[in-house]
């Protein structure tokens, strides 16, 4: 019996039996390492609520706009203008700072993905956090 490496290959027929190909064991983790880097990229890290200019920024683990994998500064970020009283500030590490608060929504004993490894206990916390700011910005996170 010869397993491959894709998914149509997940089971393997020998004979009249179906036989579970452990060799696609790595699919699943090639699948985890993407998902775990889109997570990183693509949902947001943490948040700038600025008061004084009346606006904030989600950022990304690379401190970027989401969708956007390069590095960059939280200083250089557009803001999107909203009514900053109305932003939850609920997080894992809430900083304030003269004029403007910094909210990190996990850390990297927190982080979902740690070890490209999935802990669901850690990604529930992660989305109690998203879902009231996704209510107050009217916006999927």
């Amino acid at each position: 019996m010869v397993c491959g490496d894709s998914l149509p290959d997940l089971f393997a027929i020998a004979g009249q039996k179906m036989y579970f190909c452990n060799s696609n064991f790595s699919f699943m983790e090639n699948y985890i390492k993407k998902a775990a880097d889109a997570f990183l990229v693509e949902r947001p890290y943490g948040m700038r609520v600025d008061y004084r200019k009346k606006g904030f920024v989600l950022f990304n683990r690379n401190l970027n706009v989401l969708g956007n994998a390069e590095q960059t500064r939280l200083e250089e970020l557009p803001l999107e203008r909203f009514n900053v009283e109305e932003i939850p500030l609920e997080g894992e590490v809430v900083e304030e700072h003269s004029g403007f608060t910094d909210v990190f929504f996990y850390t990297d004993l927190t982080n979902p993905y740690a070890g490209y490894v999935l802990n669901l206990q850690k990604l529930k916390a992660y989305n109690r956090l998203m879902f009231p700011l996704a209510m107050a910005l009217n916006r999927e996170l």
